[in-house]
């Protein structure tokens, strides 16, 4: 569990750093990396922010899912959505064994699930 002031990067920074070091390491491919937000709007709002900190255009690396709407593609690796997306995901996969790393991100507590291979 990640606890920190509001604005310190839980949400932003622990995700990218992970997916950082997966890239360099050369599994990249294989990350997959999903952050919950408790409001539709944080997460299209912070998908954005982190798809201009890295460079990309929103959809690319990094996306965002809510309700009825995805900006995602087939190279997404960072996801952003709301916890209804999740668990309707859990409900269809029965499990989060596609996903390296889980946040699920509260006021000012991220929790991180990570799956070491």
């Amino acid at each position: 569990m990640v606890s920190g002031e509001t604005g310190c990067g839980k949400t932003t920074q622990l995700p990218q750093f992970v997916l950082e070091e997966e890239i360099e390491a050369g599994r990249g491919v294989d990350c997959n990396i999903i952050c919950t937000q408790p409001r539709r709007i944080s997460a299209m709002s912070v998908a954005a922010r982190v798809a201009a900190e890295r460079g990309d255009a929103l959809g690319q690396s990094v996306g965002y899912q809510i309700r009825l709407e995805a900006k995602r593609s087939a190279q997404t690796r960072l996801l952003f959505c709301t916890t209804g997306v999740l668990l309707r995901r859990l409900v269809r996969y029965f499990s989060l064994h596609c996903y390296k790393l889980f946040c699920y991100a509260d006021s000012i507590v991220v929790i991180l699930y990570v799956e070491c291979m």
